[in-house]
């Protein structure tokens, strides 16, 4: 069945219910991220443009209600890609560069056409879901068939997803399964059980009724369906409840005001604006240190004692110590915990602290104890600490503790590990951590954002299953 365009109260209302939400993470970082978060946040990856955000949000709705834009004309496609566009050269996301004119530059054609192209189908996607999710509608059409819509190009393998996804073939293998079938959350790309199922996608759904339903064998004659909106809406809940402080956390210093904790839950807070600023803030202050500690690298302050070798150790391990207090200084990392052994014994390093003290913002702490170095954000380990207990004895206690560092967990705790190494520019490796396996890609972005925003250059990562 063709998809309508006449406007669906539901496709506004499910569009109408999002929150435009910044953030740095792209595609493959998102998908790590509770359903429920997914579905209620209105984003694009690596957009944290608060304009660019609302833009979006707006002319959605207004090409989904027909109505006009505030200058009076009606909303389009194309006006609403060129305003994108437009937007993004006003605030310098696009241009010369390694991104210019891909899909990754939010500026592009192919960019802004993705963007509108997929948040107005799954809104219509969802629509047509809910609807269907109907007694009546799906006692009459209880299963839906995926189907080629539009052409492409260079056309995915459906089938071969289909079966991968554990769904079953009937007839001239027709991919059709019930409406109430998890097969279309696992098929799709975003988790969701409607369309659009992946990104620039030319297939769509269409009805089958009971009788040809019950004639393939889709379902049992006469067997009542039951609706799934109220368990997948459970389901969507309880990706948000229960959430450990670790990730909490991480999620808190990745989207900032825009995320807040409601009891045992998690929640979008309407704050674009107020993430960019802090974002532009954070980034000033990580950038701040970083450039101003680097003196401290030099050759003479690192003691005539070492030998050339063991400077050229030294200086990298403090580069990296640079790098991780300035995301403690800036709000995205709890605890930073190092052991460096300085020529001349324990006071160049209590000296080290007490210059770096004086370069971190007010309430950042920051303390040499022996050969070891700590610096610390106290509102963040805050949330982790034991309460009753003084934070100094707790820092010590959790130096190692990968949960404290930022990693999301300990490495020798069980459970699924990845290992996360970042890479400069050339390929030169510059840290490395263990990370859960679940929300790897979020911890490795939370941590390579780190070396790109201290240095002022792009950062990667890379991701091995342990």
């Amino acid at each position: 069945m063709p998809v309508t365009l006449e406007p669906l109260a539901e496709a506004i209302a499910h569009h109408s219910a999002k929150t435009p939400v910044g953030s740095i993470l792209r595609t493959r970082q998102w998908a790590q991220m509770p359903l429920a978060l997914r579905v209620r946040g209105q984003f694009s990856a690596g957009v944290e443009s608060a304009r660019i955000l609302q833009r979006v949000q707006d002319g959605i709705l207004r090409i989904l209600d027909h109505s006009r834009t505030p200058d009076g004309v009606f909303e389009s496609r194309a006006r609403l890609r060129r305003d994108l566009m437009s937007l993004a050269r006003e605030e310098g996301l696009t241009g010369p560069g390694p991104d210019s004119g891909r899909i990754t530059d939010i500026g592009s054609a192919a960019r802004t056409d993705l963007i509108v192209r997929t948040q107005t189908q799954q809104a219509y996607g969802h629509a047509e879901w809910k609807s269907g999710q109907d007694p009546d509608a799906l006692d009459a059409a209880p299963a839906w068939e995926l189907f080629r819509l539009q052409d492409r190009e260079r056309p995915r393998d459906w089938m071969r997803r289909w079966r991968e996804a554990g769904g079953r073939f009937h007839g001239s293998e027709r991919m059709i399964a019930l409406k109430t079938d998890t097969i279309w959350a696992r098929l799709s790309r975003f988790g969701t059980p409607w369309p659009p199922f992946d990104f620039n996608s030319g297939m769509w759904v269409s009805d089958v009724s009971r009788a040809e339903a019950e004639e393939l064998g889709v379902l049992p004659v006469g067997q009542e369906v039951q609706p799934v909106e109220a368990d997948f809406n459970r389901d969507m809940e309880a990706s948000v409840r229960g959430i450990g402080p670790e990730l909490r956390q991480n999620l808190q210093n990745l989207f900032g005001p825009q995320i807040e904790v409601d009891g045992d839950r998690l929640r979008w807070k309407p704050a674009a604006r107020d993430y960019e600023q802090a974002a532009a803030t954070a980034r000033t202050q990580a950038r701040s240190f970083f450039a101003r500690s680097e003196a401290d690298q030099r050759a003479d302050r690192l003691g005539h004692l070492h030998p050339p070798e063991s400077q050229a150790a030294l200086r990298s391990a403090l580069e990296e110590a640079r790098v991780e207090i300035a995301a403690v200084a800036a709000g995205r990392k709890p605890l930073f915990h190092e052991q460096l052994a300085m020529a001349g014994g324990q006071a160049p390093l209590a000296r080290l602290a007490r210059d770096w003290q004086r370069l971190l913002p007010a309430g950042i702490r920051i303390k040499a104890d022996g050969d070891h170095l700590y610096a610390w954000n106290p509102a963040l380990v805050g949330r982790l600490a034991a309460p009753g207990r003084p934070l100094w004895d707790q820092v010590r206690e959790h130096a190692a503790n990968g949960r404290w560092l930022g990693y999301g967990i300990h490495m020798f705790e069980p459970g699924a590990k990845s290992r996360v190494t970042i890479h400069a520019p050339d390929g030169r490796l510059v840290a490395g951590f263990i990370a859960p396996r679940a929300h790897d890609e979020l911890y490795a972005a939370a941590r390579a954002r780190d070396w790109t925003e201290a240095t002022g250059i792009l950062h990667t990562y890379e991701i091995q299953s342990l």
